[in-house]
Protein backbone atom coordinates (compact mmCIF):
# COMPACT_ATOMS: atom_id res chain seq x y z
CA UNK A 1 0.00 0.00 0.00
CA UNK A 2 2.81 2.44 0.91
CA UNK A 3 4.53 1.72 -2.40
CA UNK A 4 1.32 2.49 -4.29
CA UNK A 5 0.89 5.82 -2.50
CA UNK A 6 4.55 6.72 -3.06
CA UNK A 7 4.24 5.84 -6.74
CA UNK A 8 1.09 7.96 -7.11
CA UNK A 9 2.80 10.92 -5.42
CA UNK A 10 5.85 10.52 -7.64
CA UNK A 11 3.72 10.40 -10.78
CA UNK A 12 1.78 13.50 -9.66
CA UNK A 13 5.07 15.36 -9.06
CA UNK A 14 6.46 14.36 -12.47
CA UNK A 15 3.21 15.37 -14.18
CA UNK A 16 3.25 18.77 -12.46
CA UNK A 17 6.90 19.31 -13.46
CA UNK A 18 6.22 18.35 -17.08
CA UNK A 19 3.29 20.77 -17.25
CA UNK A 20 5.25 23.70 -15.78
CA UNK A 21 9.02 23.38 -16.24
CA UNK A 22 11.32 25.80 -14.39
CA UNK A 23 11.19 29.39 -15.70
CA UNK A 24 14.91 29.36 -16.48
CA UNK A 25 14.36 26.57 -18.99
CA UNK A 26 11.85 28.64 -20.97
CA UNK A 27 14.33 31.28 -22.17
CA UNK A 28 16.78 30.84 -25.03
CA UNK A 29 20.19 31.14 -23.36
CA UNK A 30 22.19 30.25 -26.45
CA UNK A 31 24.86 32.77 -27.50
CA UNK A 32 24.00 35.00 -30.50
CA UNK A 33 26.48 33.20 -32.77
CA UNK A 34 24.75 29.85 -32.20
CA UNK A 35 21.37 31.52 -32.83
CA UNK A 36 22.73 32.82 -36.17
CA UNK A 37 22.84 29.17 -37.34
CA UNK A 38 19.06 28.82 -36.96
CA UNK A 39 17.17 28.29 -40.20
CA UNK A 40 17.43 26.40 -43.46
CA UNK A 41 20.73 26.31 -45.34
CA UNK A 42 22.27 24.79 -48.43
CA UNK A 43 25.75 23.39 -47.86
CA UNK A 44 27.96 23.01 -50.94
CA UNK A 45 31.53 21.85 -50.83
CA UNK A 46 33.60 18.73 -50.64
CA UNK A 47 34.40 15.76 -48.43
CA UNK A 48 37.88 14.39 -49.10
CA UNK A 49 37.88 16.20 -52.44
CA UNK A 50 34.53 14.80 -53.60
CA UNK A 51 31.81 17.40 -54.34
CA UNK A 52 28.76 17.23 -52.04
CA UNK A 53 25.58 19.19 -51.40
CA UNK A 54 23.55 18.95 -48.21
CA UNK A 55 20.30 20.47 -47.05
CA UNK A 56 20.72 21.69 -43.49
CA UNK A 57 18.25 22.80 -40.86
CA UNK A 58 19.34 24.28 -37.52
CA UNK A 59 17.10 25.17 -34.58
CA UNK A 60 17.08 25.32 -30.79
CA UNK A 61 16.11 22.09 -29.04
CA UNK A 62 15.82 20.60 -25.55
CA UNK A 63 14.37 23.76 -24.01
CA UNK A 64 16.77 25.94 -26.01
CA UNK A 65 19.86 24.47 -24.33
CA UNK A 66 21.22 23.02 -27.59
CA UNK A 67 21.37 24.01 -31.22
CA UNK A 68 20.45 20.99 -33.31
CA UNK A 69 21.84 20.82 -36.83
CA UNK A 70 20.32 18.28 -39.21
CA UNK A 71 22.30 17.68 -42.42
CA UNK A 72 20.97 15.50 -45.24
CA UNK A 73 22.63 14.68 -48.53
CA UNK A 74 20.44 15.98 -51.39
CA UNK A 75 20.96 12.76 -53.41
CA UNK A 76 17.95 10.48 -53.52
CA UNK A 77 18.18 8.31 -51.62
CA UNK A 78 20.56 10.26 -49.36
CA UNK A 79 23.98 8.68 -48.89
CA UNK A 80 24.72 10.69 -45.74
CA UNK A 81 22.72 12.10 -42.86
CA UNK A 82 23.92 13.63 -39.60
CA UNK A 83 22.65 15.44 -36.54
CA UNK A 84 24.92 17.68 -34.54
CA UNK A 85 23.97 18.97 -31.11
CA UNK A 86 25.93 21.98 -29.81
CA UNK A 87 25.51 23.45 -26.30
CA UNK A 88 27.21 26.41 -24.65
CA UNK A 89 28.25 26.40 -20.99
CA UNK A 90 28.22 30.08 -19.92
CA UNK A 91 30.05 29.35 -16.66
CA UNK A 92 33.02 27.71 -18.38
CA UNK A 93 32.58 29.77 -21.58
CA UNK A 94 32.92 26.56 -23.53
CA UNK A 95 31.05 24.35 -25.99
CA UNK A 96 30.14 20.71 -25.99
CA UNK A 97 29.07 18.96 -29.20
CA UNK A 98 27.66 15.55 -30.10
CA UNK A 99 27.85 14.32 -33.72
CA UNK A 100 25.49 11.50 -34.67
CA UNK A 101 25.33 10.16 -38.21
CA UNK A 102 24.42 7.13 -40.29
CA UNK A 103 27.82 5.55 -39.49
CA UNK A 104 26.22 4.44 -36.21
CA UNK A 105 26.89 4.49 -32.50
CA UNK A 106 30.61 3.74 -32.48
CA UNK A 107 31.28 6.79 -34.67
CA UNK A 108 29.40 9.06 -32.23
CA UNK A 109 31.88 8.58 -29.39
CA UNK A 110 33.31 10.77 -27.87
CA UNK A 111 31.74 14.22 -27.65
CA UNK A 112 33.69 17.33 -28.65
CA UNK A 113 34.61 20.39 -26.65
CA UNK A 114 35.48 23.84 -27.85
CA UNK A 115 34.75 27.54 -27.70
CA UNK A 116 33.34 30.58 -29.46
CA UNK A 117 35.83 33.26 -30.40
CA UNK A 118 34.66 36.29 -32.33
CA UNK A 119 32.67 35.02 -35.32
CA UNK A 120 33.99 31.43 -35.08
CA UNK A 121 32.59 28.33 -33.42
CA UNK A 122 35.27 25.66 -33.02
CA UNK A 123 35.33 22.28 -31.34
CA UNK A 124 37.54 19.19 -31.41
CA UNK A 125 36.43 15.56 -31.31
CA UNK A 126 39.19 13.44 -29.71
CA UNK A 127 38.49 10.24 -31.68
CA UNK A 128 40.66 7.22 -30.87
CA UNK A 129 42.06 7.17 -34.44
CA UNK A 130 42.94 10.87 -34.27
CA UNK A 131 41.17 14.16 -33.56
CA UNK A 132 38.82 16.05 -35.86
CA UNK A 133 38.53 19.83 -35.66
CA UNK A 134 35.28 21.46 -36.79
CA UNK A 135 35.19 25.20 -37.42
CA UNK A 136 32.13 27.25 -38.38
CA UNK A 137 32.93 30.84 -39.33
CA UNK A 138 30.17 33.41 -39.78
CA UNK A 139 30.39 36.24 -42.33
CA UNK A 140 28.01 38.92 -41.06
CA UNK A 141 28.27 40.94 -44.31
CA UNK A 142 26.78 38.10 -46.38
CA UNK A 143 24.94 36.28 -43.55
CA UNK A 144 26.70 33.09 -44.63
CA UNK A 145 28.93 30.48 -43.02
CA UNK A 146 32.02 28.50 -43.91
CA UNK A 147 32.23 25.08 -42.25
CA UNK A 148 35.60 23.33 -42.32
CA UNK A 149 36.52 19.95 -40.89
CA UNK A 150 40.14 18.94 -40.45
CA UNK A 151 41.69 15.64 -39.41
CA UNK A 152 44.60 15.60 -37.00
CA UNK A 153 47.86 13.98 -38.07
CA UNK A 154 50.28 12.06 -35.86
CA UNK A 155 52.77 14.96 -36.15
CA UNK A 156 50.21 17.40 -34.68
CA UNK A 157 49.36 19.10 -37.97
CA UNK A 158 45.86 19.34 -39.44
CA UNK A 159 44.81 18.23 -42.94
CA UNK A 160 41.72 18.97 -44.98
CA UNK A 161 38.80 16.60 -44.55
CA UNK A 162 35.77 18.66 -45.63
CA UNK A 163 34.75 22.23 -46.43
CA UNK A 164 31.28 23.67 -47.02
CA UNK A 165 29.91 27.08 -47.97
CA UNK A 166 26.56 27.57 -46.28
CA UNK A 167 23.93 29.85 -47.81
CA UNK A 168 20.52 30.54 -46.30
CA UNK A 169 17.54 29.07 -48.19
Amino acid sequence: MRHSIALILLLQSLTAFAQSPPAAAASDSRPPLLKALDGDWQMTGDVRGKAVTYAMHAAPTLQDKFTEIHMTDVQRPPKYEARLFIAYDPLKKSLIAHWLDNFGGEASIPHASGQIEGNTIEFVFPYKDGPFRDRLTYDSKTSSWTFTIEAGSADGSWRHFARYDMRRQ
